[in-house]
């Protein structure tokens, strides 16, 4: 199982709890801000349970960066 995996099971969790004890007994029960939980659902009520997934980003890339042939000459 990965670090994405184990994350996006211990978001799950809180939705879980969150659903049978309330939000903020559960936040308090899993470490996490309410407003974290509220962040979150805004996100799974828009896009869905998948929405809870970590993310892949690219490297910025920034303005002044030598491209990948420049060979310092």
């Amino acid at each position: 199982m990965t670090h994405d995996d184990v994350l996006f099971g211990y978001r799950l969790r809180l939705f879980t709890l969150a659903a049978e004890l309330g939000v903020r007994p559960a936040c308090r029960q899993m470490g996490v801000h309410h407003s974290t939980y509220y962040r979150l659902k805004q996100k799974v009520d828009r896009w869905g349970i998948e929405a809870l997934r970590i993310r892949e980003r690219r490297r910025p890339r920034m303005p002044n960066q030598l491209g990948p042939t420049w060979r310092g000459v």
